[in-house]
C-alpha cells in the first residue's frame, strides 16, 4: 500500500492514523507497488570515475525477480541462507530484494572481511548460495561445499571467477 504524498506536515501529524498492519509483509511488494509507475526513479549510482547508472523502481523490480529466479533455479528456497558480499553497487540492492522475494535469509557481508571471518559465518549459517565480485572469490577458497551455488558478479571487465557462475549471464537467462 502506497501512502499519498504529504502536502502539509502540521495537518498530516494531526490527522495521521497508522494503517492496519498486514498479516504478512515482504519488502519486495513495496518496491513492486512503486514499480506501477514505470518512470519513477529509484536509484542513481555513481562511482569515483564518474560512471553513472540509473534505475527505476520497475527496473529494480524486474531485475530482482530475475535474480530470484536464478537463485531458485539453484535450489534456494524459503529459509535458506545466501551470503551477499558485494561492494556498493546496484547488484547489492537487487540481490537483497531477490532474497526477500524468495523468503530466504540474506547474510550481508562487507568486502573487507578476511577469510577467517567468512569461515566463521559459513560454518554458522551453512549458506545455500554466495554472491560476490570476482576479486573476492578467493576468500571463499576451501570454505564452501560442492552444493553451494557460487555467483561471481563481473565487476570490472565482466569476467567471472573460475569455478563460479557468471551472475549477469545467469540472471539474463532467468
Amino acid at each position: 500500500m502506497l501512502l499519498p504524498p504529504m502536502t502539509d506536515y502540521h495537518e498530516h501529524i494531526k490527522t495521521y492514523r497508522r494503517p492496519a498492519l498486514p498479516e504478512t509483509f515482504n519488502f519486495a511488494e513495496v518496491i513492486d507497488g512503486y514499480a506501477q509507475d514505470s518512470d519513477r526513479m529509484a536509484l542513481i549510482w555513481t562511482n569515483s570515475e564518474g560512471e553513472e547508472r540509473r534505475f527505476t523502481y520497475k527496473q529494480i523490480s524486474e531485475e530482482s525477480q530475475r535474480i530470484a529466479n536464478t537463485l531458485k533455479a539453484q535450489g534456494v528456497t524459503r529459509g535458506d541462507r545466501v551470503i551477499v558480499m558485494l561492494p556498493r553497487i546496484p547488484e547489492w540492492q537487487m540481490t537483497m530484494l531477490a532474497i526477500f522475494r524468495l523468503g530466504a535469509v540474506a547474510i550481508p557481508c562487507i568486502t573487507m572481511l578476511q577469510q577467517k571471518y567468512l569461515e566463521y559465518r559459513i560454518n554458522l549459517v551453512t549458506p545455500k548460495a554466495v554472491v560476490t565480485v570476482r576479486g573476492e572469490t578467493e576468500k571463499f577458497s576451501g570454505l564452501l561445499g560442492d552444493d553451494v551455488a557460487r555467483f561471481s558478479v563481473g565487476y570490472g571487465d565482466g569476467t567471472p571467477a573460475e569455478g563460479w557462475q557468471d551472475f549477469a549471464a545467469e540472471v539474463a537467462q532467468a
